[in-house]
């Protein structure tokens, strides 16, 4: 079965795509966020429950005793990396959404999409590249606003989107059943 993607643009698909590409890639970045925030805040008041406790250095000779509080410690160090993890969110949703952008911009604006599903391969194809990816490569298929996300077997993230809104509603019903028998 092959059938052509329109009633958009493929470079507004395109813009599309990596917008919804990164709200999944972000829902996974905003729960290890909130996770290690969590652990931030119960080592805090783990170490305010325990400030009065000391840690002890035996030497040779000598013992030093010093307050340094370990769940402070990890508390402070859960503090930065969640710092971190905020910095990355929000520099890489730029680089990413940019990425797209140029992507789209070297899209010719009258150009088409195509995908060809035969019995061993899936085909999509426009001015900018054409992939043949045979069925059993696909590991799952992802349906997240107007789309469907294809993962590969060897990847966590989305390999291959298709943009629904470019389709007939017949064909992306007949789409959605040659998905669910070919890719297990």
């Amino acid at each position: 079965m092959e059938f052509k993607l329109t009633g958009k643009s493929v470079s507004q698909s395109i813009l599309d795509q990596y917008k919804v590409e990164w709200k999944l890639h972000a829902q996974r970045l905003k729960r290890t966020i909130r996770i290690f925030c969590i652990l931030t805040v119960l080592f805090l008041i783990a170490g305010i429950f325990s400030i009065r406790s000391y840690s002890m250095i035996q030497l040779v000779d000598t013992t030093i005793y010093f307050n340094l509080n370990f769940f402070l410690s990890l508390a402070f160090s859960f503090l930065l990396v969640t710092v971190y993890f905020v910095f990355l969110f929000l520099t890489n949703k730029k680089v990413y959404i940019k990425s797209g952008q140029t992507l789209a911009s070297m899209v010719d604006s009258s150009a088409e999409a195509k995908i060809t599903l035969e019995n061993d391969f899936l085909e999509i194809s426009n001015s900018l590249y054409s992939s043949k990816i045979q069925w059993k490569l696909f590991s799952g298929a992802i349906f997240l606003d107007d789309f469907i996300l294809l993962t590969i077997v060897t990847k966590s993230t989305p390999s291959l989107a298709i943009d629904t809104q470019m389709i007939s509603p017949e064909v992306l019903e007949d789409l959605k059943k040659v998905l669910a028998e070919k890719i297990q």
